[in-house]
């Protein structure tokens, strides 16, 4: 590796690596002149000329979309498979899998004590407020 965005914070060596500005508009004269061997950019708030502007140096580039849990998997093992480290991207993968569940059985509760109740609908009332919807609110709330 040789540089990282700026908010990276994972793993104790990489912090000790040159910062190339955030993920989003990253400093593109400073990756060039780290002279990496492969640039990963993410797409997500960056247009596609800042993302490709490696590639005119010789920089291969692998451009992540993360939309939600499934890409970051998705990239995961795409990126194990890229970088001759399969094996090491599966164990990711599963970790991280590990991981999920654990949280998601941490956070489950009995029925009865669910914390999430249904809330009865809600109209706009006058001044940007909301009110309960009723009746009563409904008819003061018509036009004529």
């Amino acid at each position: 590796m040789a540089g990282i965005a700026q908010q990276s914070d994972y793993s104790v060596a990489a912090k000790s690596l040159p910062a190339v500005r955030p993920c989003i508009h990253p400093d593109m004269e400073k990756i060039v002149a780290l002279e990496p061997d492969l640039c990963i950019a993410t797409k997500d708030g960056n247009p596609s000329d800042i993302i490709t502007r490696p590639e005119s140096p010789g920089i291969p580039v692998y451009v992540i979309n993360l939309l939600d849990f499934n890409g970051i998997i998705r990239s995961l093992l795409e990126l194990g498979e890229l970088l001759g480290a399969s094996l090491r991207g599966q164990k990711a993968v599963q970790g991280m899998g590990a991981r999920v569940e654990e949280c998601v059985s941490a956070c489950r509760l009995p029925v009865d004590q669910n914390p999430f109740r249904e809330v009865p609908s809600v109209i706009p009332a006058p001044g940007g407020t909301v009110r309960p919807e009723s009746p009563a609110t409904k008819s003061s709330l018509k036009k004529d």
